[in-house]
């Protein structure tokens, strides 16, 4: 069945997206909006698709794969409340809020500003909207899309990452355009290779592959890599440098914060810059990391055994540490520290501008410039700076070391300032206009989805009812704080086991006379101190932390802290808190302004972008013997010509495809769904062969009928052919099946044989006759005919199926 394939983009190169039209369903995945050009621009741009679309897919919890979503869904709301389905992982949903936060406050689409076109709470509605699936889940769209079905799987990316598989009858199309083969830090590798190496029998031989060549990683393996961006980090550290880190908050941040708290709690055990702080600069502030902590089960499994091992923390908690500020409040923390930026433009410039140039700072990047991210001209020239270093061969640039960087340009700033008078008034009525038409949009669903929510006493989706575990904390319906009644406190410093399981039942010490007793516990003490009870030392052991320098008595009955009393360690501020982002909070006017800087500092760059090398995709790709490569489009600049080169000479279809031009996918295989009728399958002999599968010689005729059960369906059904039975052919036998050389030579080691393993793939029997495999789907029996050769011959059949 032929589908068309495009992938899309506006005159200004911010909006992008690939869409793929099947007869009976239009997908569209990854919608984005890079920040460049401006909103009104992309809507027009999008309203010429929406229309058309079934299903839209999310790959990743990046600006270039969600920037346009929750655009798209407060804008067109009507397709998505009746039509439109959207499918993605729970890290993507979550993620993907924080995501949109920072791209559209950064724009001023959100906040309390003169230019806003949407609320926050809008923003947290669109990703509701999603139907969160787990890696591996089959995706059943039988019912109202015939023959289509989804699966998800990781892609080693960035959290919650996928791979995403269309099936159309026996066609597999894979979206893959961001995928890492190697396991990273928090991270597992993609799916696309099982554990032994070898690839993932479910994802063999798709019709097509759709992925991407540009920045690929570089062929140094991962984890030199990260020894090299702590090495810097710390040489920094020990030279009073500020470090200072953009970063894509939804993508690579949650790595890098690990491999900084990693570093940290290496350098505490010998008091080496142990007490830098570490700022978080964001507008979504801490969520993120928030969110992350109820995601360990989408990590590594290892990155949670080695927090586990070290203080039962989680790798997303640096305590007091960490500080999340906004940039007007940066000049709080002078001297050295480490300055997550998240990385928009805004936040960008004024954290390189405030400390690039006038302290002793590192600007580190860890990506390369993407065509498809958001054009932040101060990092550009600094990564260009990087690639001249390179090329005039600088010493310290080939060998990964800081070089000095020194620029002057136009930065572009927003200031705000207040609305008064009639300009506050207009505000004002625009946004209650604006909510008074947004709630009678929904309002005219509301009856539709009360009778459906009624018409079942249970819903599908049980499993996901707290899958967004942080709503907004803005006033509203949609963040209503829910009170939870708990009688057990769950401390942040124990392990994962005891916060599944929260009862710890009380052990008691026993010796042959009998239960051993604290008499402390019997004893009242004076001056109104509190006694030492069994409570009290589980309070000790929950807030005793191994790698503190000042270790407390454990004998001192002043400062211990009881069940239900506040940590002092823990930070009294609400780090998720966005209120400041509510569209009445404060209105204010943005203005645009450019202001020459001049940036003095040094920079480094180490890639860490996550993703494949180009000799890895050279290979993983044929091994999955797809029929059609296609290469999405990227700038010249970025592309990898010699990729495709490589992968044409290893017998690949590889098509280079062009912006907005339809590309055709013609399949050359056509598979049916045929019923067996009862009489015939009473007839049949059924033999089986490898992996579950049975296979038998069948003669009959087709007859199509239609479906009981769908009207609009039709049924193929085969039955016997009852008046010419002669014409059944039973000359010419065919024997499929899998040639198991182990199993082969415990056969013929049990008839007192003597089979020998020599080399892979080939046994030799006595001697005198090898057994040779050649590929996946052939054997060779090879030797001089004798009564060996014809036994071992029919052992060999044997194991094989006759049709």
């Amino acid at each position: 069945m032929p589908y068309k394939l495009t992938c899309l983009k506006d005159e200004s190169g911010a909006t992008r997206g690939t869409l793929v039209c099947f007869d009976n369903c239009t997908f569209l995945i990854d919608p984005s909006w890079s920040g460049r050009g401006y909103y009104d621009d992309c809507l027009k741009f999008w309203k010429e698709w929406v229309s058309q679309l079934d299903i839209i897919l999310l790959s990743q919890p990046t600006q270039d794969c969600i920037g346009a979503y929750a655009m798209l869904y407060y804008e067109f709301t009507t397709h998505f409340k009746s039509r439109i389905q959207v499918y993605s992982t729970l890290p993507i949903a979550n993620l993907g809020r924080v995501v949109t936060v920072d791209l559209y406050a950064s724009k001023g689409i959100i906040g309390p500003y003169d230019t806003n076109r949407m609320d926050i709470e809008d923003i947290e509605t669109a990703f509701d909207h999603i139907n969160t699936v787990k890696y591996s889940q089959l995706v059943d769209l039988k019912n109202k899309f015939d023959g289509l079905g989804l699966v998800a799987y990781s892609s080693g990316f960035a959290p919650g990452g996928v791979i995403w598989c269309i099936n159309n009858y026996s066609e597999k199309f894979l979206y893959a355009p961001r995928w890492n083969h190697t396991r990273d830090t928090i991270l597992n590798s993609a799916d696309l290779l099982d554990k032994t190496g070898k690839p993932s029998s479910a994802l063999m031989r798709p019709s097509v592959v759709l992925t991407c060549t540009e920045n690929v990683s570089p062929s140094i393996p991962y984890r030199k890599r990260s020894l090299k961006f702590k090495e810097i980090v710390k040489k920094a550290l020990v030279s009073n440098s500020s470090v200072v880190i953009p970063t894509a908050i939804g993508g690579k941040f949650l790595e890098l914060f690990v491999l900084i708290n990693d570093l940290l709690y290496e350098t505490k055990k010998s008091d080496l810059q142990s007490d830098v702080p570490v700022l978080l600069i964001s507008y979504s502030r801490g969520r993120t990391l928030t969110y992350a902590k109820s995601m360990l089960e989408w990590m590594s499994s290892q990155l949670v055994k080695t927090w586990v091992s070290r203080d039962n923390k989680s790798p997303f908690d640096m305590g007091n540490r960490l500080k999340i500020v906004p940039v007007s409040k940066l000049s709080n923390y002078p001297g050295t520290k480490i300055c997550f930026v998240s990385q928009v433009d805004t936040l960008t410039n004024d954290v390189i501008s405030k400390i690039c140039t006038k302290e002793k700072a590192l600007l580190l990047l860890t990506e390369k410039p993407n065509s498809g991210s958001q054009n932040i001209p101060i990092l550009n020239k600094a990564y260009d700076k990087w690639e001249r270093a390179i090329s005039t061969s600088n010493f310290n640039a080939t060998e990964g070391n800081p070089i000095v960087y020194s620029e002057s340009m136009a930065v572009q700033f927003i200031k705000t300032k207040p609305l008064t008078g009639d300009d506050l008034s207009e505000f004002q009525s625009r946004i209650e206009n604006r909510s008074r038409q947004r709630s009678e949009i929904l309002a005219s669903f509301q009856t539709t989805e009360h009778a459906a929510n009624n018409g079942s006493a249970f819903s599908d989706d049980d499993d996901d009812g707290d899958d967004d575990v942080l709503r907004s904390s803005v006033g509203g319906a949609l963040s209503a704080k829910i009170e939870i009644p708990m009688d057990i406190l769950i401390s942040s410093s124990i392990t994962p086991k005891h916060k599944m399981f929260p009862f710890q039942p009380g052990k008691v010490s026993r010796d042959d006379y009998g239960d051993l007793v604290d008499f402390e516990q019997f004893l009242t003490l004076d001056g109104g101190r509190v006694k030492r009870n069994a409570d009290q030392f589980e309070d000790e052991e929950e807030g005793y932390d191994p790698h503190e320098f000042e270790n407390p008595n454990k004998h001192s009955t002043v400062g211990i802290r009881r069940r239900g009393d506040p940590d002092p360690n823990q930070s009294h501020g609400n780090n998720d808190d966005l209120s400041y982002l509510e569209t009445n909070s404060s209105p204010q006017q943005r203005v645009v302004s450019h202001h020459k800087v001049t940036v003095r500092c040094s920079m480094a760059f180490v890639d860490l972008s996550g993703l494949v090398d180009s000799r890895s995709l050279s290979i993983i790709w044929p091994a999955l013997k797809p029929r059609k490569m296609v290469l999405t489009p990227v700038a010249e600049s970025h592309k990898e010509t010699w990729i495709a080169t490589q992968l044409q000479r290893k017998g690949l279809d590889v098509i280079d495809a062009q912006f907005n031009k339809d590309l055709t996918i013609n399949t050359t295989l056509k598979s049916l769904d045929v019923l067996i009728d009862v009489e015939m399958d009473q007839s049949l002999r059924w033999q089986r062969i490898s992996d579950g599968y049975v296979v038998a010689h069948v003669a009959g005729r087709l007859v199509r009928e239609k479906d009981a059960k769908l009207s609009h369906r039709e049924k193929l059904i085969l039955k016997p052919l009852s008046n010419h039975p002669s014409r059944v052919q039973t000359g010419g036998t065919l024997r499929i099946g899998d040639v198991r050389l182990a199993e082969l030579k415990r056969n013929l080691t049990a008839q007192s044989h003597v089979a020998e393993f020599k080399g892979e793939g080939t046994l030799v029997v006595d001697g005198q006759v090898v057994v040779r495999k050649i590929g996946e789907s052939e054997a060779i029996v090879d030797g001089i005919p004798s009564d060996l050769f014809y036994k071992v011959k029919a052992a060999v059949a044997d194991m094989l199926a006759k049709v």
